[in-house]
């Protein structure tokens, strides 16, 4: 993948490190995005005709491609929903995308859809792309891993609505966020949380980043709040990652609306990864979950593991 981006000075605050990713020679595209559409009435999301929870009609009555962003969070009508994938929708397009429910003990009407100002957290995230990669059961890890949120962040949610933890958490993410400021030209962020890279986004220029920016560092936030200061990635083994990462293999995938979409995986990461005309719309890379055995479960107390059939013996 042909794309002139670095890594820069990397900023830190107890447990999370980022280090922002920069393009001095950025292309200007036009887009509008969820938010702004929503919000000025030329884009609408509503509920399938027949009741569809993976589904929601989306209509861009825009003069211009709308950008919506993978892991974006709609609230209202029968239930909250995540954006599944990134897509372009071209202007003046009614399209049926696919969601994923962020709000599992609702289904009645609320009110029309909303931006959330949310994203699903990273581990959601990063659960939802392996899972696509894999063609395993999306919906069903989403719901775990918000699960394992709402556990583990102490929050009550009526409803189980992945944004109820956000509110609850506000005031956290707001002091970690005063400790990472946007530089010149940047276009993303690779995100260390407790010593590990857990996530590397790409955008095609600074001005979409800069929309998004708050957002994202959130969903890594919300996930761990821990004190820990273990921020002993370096500038060489971060820019060594991106590298390694943007130089690997990529293979095609079916979706709708304009551009070329492709999947990466490799021994420790995924990617979903949006051309549009040659150009880098937006890319994502998230760290693989590990996988673990019973025995490791067991003695860890922990529900957040793949088993593979190999670890599970049968005594007769």
């Amino acid at each position: 993948m042909n794309v002139a981006v670095k890594i820069s000075k990397k900023q830190n605050y107890k447990n999370l490190s980022v280090f922002p990713i920069i393009n001095n020679n950025q292309m200007k595209l036009d887009f509008i995005d969820l938010k702004t559409g929503l919000e000025m009435g030329i884009i609408s999301v509503e509920e399938c005709k027949t009741s569809d929870v993976s589904h929601v009609e989306l209509h861009n009555n825009s003069i211009a491609p709308l950008l919506l962003i993978d892991g974006e969070e709609i609230i209202g009508s029968k239930q909250n929903r995540i954006i599944n994938e990134t897509l372009i929708i071209p202007p003046k397009t009614r399209e049926t995308i696919s969601v994923l429910c962020s709000e599992k003990g609702r289904w009645e009407y609320k009110s029309d859809f909303k931006y959330s100002n949310y994203f699903a957290n990273s581990s959601t995230r990063t659960r939802k792309l392996e899972s696509q990669i894999n063609n395993e059961d999306i919906q069903s890890g989403v719901w775990n891993s918000i699960d394992r949120l709402d556990k583990s962040s102490s929050t009550y949610s009526l409803t189980n609505a992945l944004r109820d933890t956000y509110i609850n958490n506000q005031e956290v993410c707001k002091d970690y966020l005063k400790h990472f400021k946007i530089t010149d030209n940047q276009v993303g962020v690779l995100v260390v949380v407790n010593g590990m890279i857990k996530g590397i986004e790409i955008f095609c220029n600074t001005i979409i980043y800069k929309k998004y920016h708050d957002s994202i560092l959130k969903s890594y936030i919300i996930d761990d709040f821990s004190n820990s200061s273990n921020n002993n990635i370096t500038e060489l083994t971060a820019s060594t990652t991106l590298e390694n990462i943007l130089n690997a293999n990529l293979t095609k995938k079916k979706s709708i609306g304009l551009g070329n979409h492709y999947i990466m995986s490799d021994n420790s990461y995924n990617g979903s990864i949006v051309f549009l005309d040659d150009n880098l719309i937006h890319a994502i890379y998230f760290g693989m979950i590990p996988k673990y055995t019973c025995e490791d479960k067991i003695n860890n107390h922990e529900d957040d593991y793949i088993f593979d059939e190999s670890d599970i013996s049968i005594i007769e």
